[in-house]
């Protein structure tokens, strides 16, 4: 192989590298912005626990979003008063 291959070779991993780590801390970072914003409106909430449409209005997110959040947040359960509910983890 010609330097030049090599050097072209290296410069796309290390692009394709650069990309894909921006766009797990991308990510990473989204989920954890959205977890603090439903985790600050549970705690602020008068209520035990809230529904996703509740916690949506209330958060700007969409229902979709914050079915997301809660399903994979380590903070956020189930609630079991309410069906379809959620609450924070004590």
């Amino acid at each position: 192989m010609s330097l030049e291959v090599i050097i072209g070779i290296s410069i796309v991993v290390t692009i394709v590298l650069v990309v894909g780590v921006k766009l797990v801390l991308q990510k990473v970072v989204s989920f954890k912005m959205d977890e603090s914003t439903i985790v600050n409106f549970l705690k602020e909430s008068s209520e035990t626990s809230a529904d996703v449409d509740t916690i949506s209005a209330a958060t700007s997110l969409t229902a979709e979003r914050v079915s997301e959040v809660c399903h994979k947040s380590l903070l956020i359960v189930e609630s079991s008063d309410h069906q379809g509910a959620w609450c924070l983890k004590s």
